[in-house]
């Protein structure tokens, strides 16, 4: 990732994506992709697409939201929410379409400038990157904010990413 202008992401011998590192990273086209290339890897969320009052909404364990525009059309009303772990907070970030999730921090790990935390909200276990400042300790109650403006959302049946629109 950090010598090639473009790499190609293979899976069982079937070609996924060739693009430049960092937008592999940002705009991968599929779920295999997005769970392949990240550390620590993208969190995935099980959700559903329903026509609520004529407004597309997705939802998940404990939030709803608006589908974004630029979504492409499921196959299925079952899709997968990827949220990088630099796109959760355990503070709000001003102007940021986000969701909040209660959860209880299980594993703090110090890695000098940033901190990796993994809070487990029911069922999941979710990874964030924290600077220094935001102090959190295993047991700790939190409150992850998501940010939906960088939510990946995959074809449940499919995996396609929904959100790159095609």
């Amino acid at each position: 990732m950090t010598l090639a202008d473009r790499i190609a992401v293979i899976d069982r011998g079937v070609l996924q994506q060739v693009a430049a590192p960092h937008e592999v990273y940002d705009r991968p086209a599929n779920l295999f992709v997005a769970g392949f290339i990240g550390s620590p890897p993208i969190n995935l969320l099980p959700a559903r697409i329903a026509d609520e009052n004529g407004v597309r909404e997705i939802a998940a364990e404990s939030f709803r939201w608006s589908a974004p525009q630029r979504l492409a059309a499921p196959s299925s009303p079952d899709v997968t929410i990827g949220i990088r772990p630099e796109h959760l907070s355990v503070t709000p970030r001003a102007g940021r379409s986000e969701a909040a999730v209660e959860a209880v921090a299980e594993l703090v790990e110090a890695l000098g400038s940033f901190s990796v935390v993994y809070a487990r909200a029911g069922e999941r276990l979710l990874g964030m990157v924290v600077d220094l400042e935001t102090k959190v300790h295993p047991g700790d109650r939190v409150t992850l904010h998501l940010d939906l403006e960088h939510a990946h959302i995959f074809d449940g049946q499919t995996g396609r990413n929904l959100s790159l629109g095609g």
